[in-house]
């Protein structure tokens, strides 16, 4: 039995976060514009590869509900991991959600406007 799931090939998400690039760069320099602080959500893999591909763009910290993440850093950046309960509805931020499936739970609890969350 293979492990690998040929249904789920990899370079289908690259693509989709190639897609969703120019949204995203928007997203951040709008707000940026607004003296927002721009976080993202969650702190994991799946940051580190949208990080890559948002051109050196500043992300000010990632959030996340992990006690074990919180107040250390994402592995091979310089960016600080916030509590997300803490965080998600502070108006001085705009927020990046990053969870996939995951993304529709954590809308839940986000209070923040329309033009200060983006979900991807």
């Amino acid at each position: 039995r293979s492990l690998i799931n040929k249904n789920h090939d990899i370079s289908n998400y690259f693509n989709s976060l190639i897609n969703k690039q120019d949204i995203i760069e928007e997203f951040i320099k709008t707000n940026k514009e607004d003296n927002k602080q721009i976080c993202i959500w969650p702190c994991s893999v799946h940051t580190q590869f949208l990080l890559i591909f948002l051109n050196n763009l500043t992300i000010d910290y990632v959030l996340d509900n992990s006690p074990t993440k919180i107040d250390k850093y994402l592995y091979g950046h310089n960016l600080k991991c916030l509590s997300f309960s803490k965080e998600i509805n502070n108006n001085n931020n705009a927020v990046i959600l990053n969870g996939g499936v995951f993304n529709e739970e954590i809308k839940k609890n986000i209070n923040l406007s329309e033009k200060s969350v983006l979900y991807i």
